[in-house]
C-alpha cells in the first residue's frame, strides 16, 4: 500500500462491534499543540475537555480496551470496499494472533531495526522511531517504500513480520501488505529495540475498517517523564504545530500515532491525524511486559563557537605599542576549549587554554597584518586543525600621532569615529553623524564608522539611510553579527518584519550564542502572531544572557498572547527590576493586571508608563 490520504477508501480491515464484556477502559484522543502546552498539570476532566472541545477531533472517538473475553464481530470484506458477511472472534485469541506475528526476537526482525536505529545515538530515543516509520514509509535510496496488497476475498490474513521483510526483499521495497501488515511490521521494528507499542483497530460504517500502530511515550504524572521535549522535538523536525497521541485518563499515559494519514500540509509523519471511524478498539500486544517510556534525541557533541576577538587598542597603532588580543569563544557542553594565535599566518605558540595573547608591534609589521584565531575542544578536529577560526586585520603605522579624540585636523579614521561614538553615547546624534562620515571621508573601507554611521542614523528615524550604511559595513565586514542585527531592527521598525526575521536568522546561525538576535526574532514574530515561537526565541535568548531585560519583556508579551498571563506577570515584573526606566514594560505589566482583574495596580502601572513617557 502507497500510503498517501487517496488510499484510505482502498484500506480495510476489521469493521467491529463490541458484543459481549464491560469494564472498558478509555483513551482519549488528544493533539499536542499550543493551547494544551500544559497538559502535564490537566486534569482527567481537563483532558477529556480538551480532546472534546479540539476541532482537529471531530469524527475521532476514544479508544477501548476490550477484555480477552469480549467477543467482537467484524465484517469479512477481503478485498472488497465495503462491509460484507460478518464474523466473531474472541478480543484474547485475536491478540494472541497478533503477538504471535509481531515477533521481536525474530533474527531478520531484529537485524533490520537494529540497522534502523543505529543510525542515530542513544537507546529507545524517538529519532530512532522516526528513522523506522520514514523507513516503512519511503524506503531508503534504491528500495522503494511501502507496497500495498490486498487480502485474499473473503479473509482477513494476518502477516508475520519477518515474512514481509523477505517478500520486500524480493521486490526491493521494504515489505507489502495491506494496513494491518503495515501496523504489525511497524510494531515488531520497534519492540525490537525496546520499545512499547500496541495496534488499534478502526472502523468506520461507510467505508470499512483500519489498522495501525502506536508506540508509548511516556505517563505525564511521572517527573522524570520527557514527553515535552520530545512532542517539541517532533513539532520542530516535522514543521507542524500538531501532534496527535492518545492520552488514559487514568493512568496518564501518553501514546503517539504511528498511522500514515497525512497532516494539514500533507506529510505523513509519527503523530500525523487520526483515522477518523465510529469505533477504535486497542489490543495491547506483548502487556506481559513493562512499558518502557521513549527518550529525546541524544546531542552529538557540538564543537565550540567562536563569539568574539578583540584587541584592547582599536587600529591602527604605530610600532612600538603593545597590544593585549582576547578571545571569547563558548562550547555547547562546556568542554575545556583551547587556541592558537597566528600573526600573518605564522602560529605564535602552540596550542593553549589561555585565551589572551599580547603582541608587541614592531618596526617589521608597519602596513597591513591578519591577525587569526583558532580554537578547538580536542574532540572533533586534530591538533593541526582547528573547530572554528576568525582573521581581523591590523593597521601599524610608522609614526605616533596621539591625536586627541574629537582633534578636527585628524586625518586617522579611527580617532574620528571614537568621537562619534562620545557624541552618541552623550545623545548628540547629529554631531556624531558628522564624525562618522568625517572617518568615511578620510577611509571609505573603515567599517566601524559605516557602522556608527549606521546607528546615529537609526536614532534619528531614517532607516532606510541605516540599511543602507549597515549593508556597506558588512560588505567590508562579514564578520560583524552586530551590524546584522541591527539591519533586523532597522527593518522592523520599517514593518518588514519577513525581512527582519531572514536578518537575525543570518546572525543566529553565524553565531548560537548571541543573545540579541534571538530576543528581536522573538518581537518579530509576536507581530506576525506567532507567539509559541516567540516563546522559544526569547527563552533561548534568556538562556545566554539572563539579564536581558527586553527578552523578559518579549516573553512576557508572548506568554500573555497565549493566556497565561500569571506567568507573564512575572516576566514583566523581571524586566522592570532589570530596567525600571522602560515605560513599554510599566505598560504591558498593567495590560496583563487589568486581564487579572486587579485594576488598583493596573492604574498604577499605566500611570508609571506614562511617566516614563509611552506613548501607545
Amino acid at each position: 500500500m502507497v500510503f498517501q490520504a487517496i488510499m484510505f477508501p482502498r484500506v480495510f480491515w476489521l469493521c467491529m462491534i463490541l458484543l459481549i464484556g464491560s469494564g472498558l477502559a478509555a483513551d482519549v484522543p488528544f493533539v499536542f499543540e499550543a493551547s494544551t502546552s500544559e497538559v502535564a498539570g490537566y486534569s482527567s476532566y481537563q483532558i477529556e475537555q480538551a480532546s472534546t472541545a479540539s476541532f482537529d477531533l471531530a469524527g475521532v472517538p476514544s479508544v477501548f480496551s476490550p477484555l480477552d473475553d469480549d467477543v467482537l464481530e467484524f465484517p469479512i470484506t477481503g478485498g472488497g470496499s465495503t462491509p460484507g458477511s460478518t464474523t466473531e472472534k474472541n478480543a484474547g485469541e485475536l491478540k494472541k494472533a497478533l503477538d504471535a506475528r509481531v515477533e521481536p526476537d525474530n533474527s531478520r526482525v531484529r537485524d533490520e531495526a537494529v540497522v534502523l536505529a543505529l543510525k542515530y545515538p542513544g537507546e529507545k530515543t524517538i529519532e530512532q522511531i522516526v528513522s523506522i516509520y520514514s523507513y516503512l514509509k519511503n524506503g531508503d535510496g534504491p528500495k522503494k517504500g511501502w507496497g500495498y496488497v490486498s487480502d485474499p476475498r473473503g479473509i482477513d490474513y494476518f502477516m508475520f513480520a519477518n515474512q514481509t521483510l523477505k517478500n520486500g526483499d524480493r521486490a526491493n521495497c521494504v515489505g507489502g501488505g495491506d494496513c494491518d501488515d503495515f501496523a504489525i511490521l511497524m510494531s515488531a521494528l520497534i519492540e525490537s529495540i525496546g520499545g512499547t507499542t500496541r495496534i488499534v483497530l478502526a472502523c468506520n460504517s461507510s467505508i470499512g475498517g483500519h489498522a495501525y500502530a502506536e508506540v508509548y511515550l511516556g505517563n505525564l504524572s511521572d517527573q522524570n517523564s520527557q514527553i515535552d521535549e520530545i512532542i517539541n522535538w517532533l513539532k520542530q523536525e516535522f514543521n507542524t504545530d500538531k501532534i496527535y497521541s492518545h492520552v488514559d485518563t487514568d493512568t496518564r499515559d501518553v501514546w503517539l500515532n504511528l498511522d500514515w494519514g497525512p497532516d494539514e500540509q500533507g506529510n505523513a509523519h509519527p503523530g500525523g491525524p487520526f483515522f477518523q471511524g465510529d469505533k477504535h478498539i486497542v489490543l495491547c500486544i506483548r502487556d506481559k511486559f513493562g512499558k518502557t517510556p521513549l527518550k529525546p534525541p541524544e546531542k552529538a557533541n557540538e564543537p565550540p563557537r567562536l563569539i568574539s576577538l578583540t584587541p584592547d587598542r582599536p587600529s591602527p597603532q604605530d610600532a612600538g605599542t603593545s597590544i593585549t588580543w582576547t578571545v571569547e569563544a563558548k562550547d555547547p557542553e562546556n568542554d575545556q576549549v583551547l587556541y592558537r594565535l597566528l600573526l600573518n599566518g605564522k602560529p605564535q605558540g602552540d596550542w593553549t587554554v589561555r585565551n589572551t595573547w599580547t603582541w608587541g608591534v614592531t618596526k617589521a609589521e608597519v602596513g597591513d597584518n591578519e591577525i587569526e584565531v583558532w580554537v578547538r575542544d580536542g574532540k572533533h578536529s586534530d591538533k593541526e586543525g582547528f573547530d572554528d577560526h576568525k582573521l581581523l586585520s591590523f593597521v601599524v603605522t610608522a609614526s605616533n600621532r596621539n591625536l586627541a579624540i574629537g582633534q578636527t585636523d585628524s586625518i586617522d579614521p579611527s580617532k574620528w569615529t571614537e568621537n562619534g561614538n562620545s557624541l552618541f553615547k552623550a545623545g548628540s546624534y547629529e554631531d556624531a553623524l558628522k564624525c562618522y562620515e568625517k572617518a568615511i571621508q578620510h577611509s571609505p573601507l573603515y567599517a566601524d564608522a559605516w557602522y556608527g554611521k549606521a546607528n546615529a542614523l537609526c536614532m534619528q528615524g531614517m532607516y532606510e539611510e541605516c540599511i543602507a550604511c549597515l549593508d556597506k559595513c558588512t560588505n567590508i565586514d562579514p564578520t560583524n553579527l552586530a551590524a546584522l542585527n541591527n539591519k533586523g531592527a532597522a527593518l522592523f521598525e520599517l514593518g518588514r518584519y519577513d525581512e527582519a526575521l531572514a536578518c537575525y536568522d543570518r546572525s543566529i546561525k553565524e553565531d548560537p550564542y548571541f543573545a540579541t538576535p534571538w530576543s528581536n526574532k522573538a518581537e518579530a514574530l509576536l507581530k506576525l502572531g506567532k507567539y509559541s515561537e516567540a516563546l522559544d526565541c526569547s527563552d533561548r535568548s534568556l538562556s545566554i544572557d539572563s539579564s536581558n531585560a527586553f527578552a523578559w519583556m518579549v516573553k512576557g508579551k508572548a506568554t500573555s498572547a497565549l493566556e497565561k498571563n500569571v506567568d507573564a506577570l512575572g516576566c514583566f515584573d523581571k524586566a522592570i527590576e532589570l530596567d525600571p526606566e522602560d515605560a513599554e514594560a510599566w505598560n504591558s505589566k498593567a495590560i496583563v493586571l487589568e486581564k487579572l482583574d486587579r485594576m488598583a495596580e493596573a492604574n498604577t502601572a499605566y500611570a508609571k508608563a506614562k511617566e516614563l513617557g509611552y506613548k501607545a
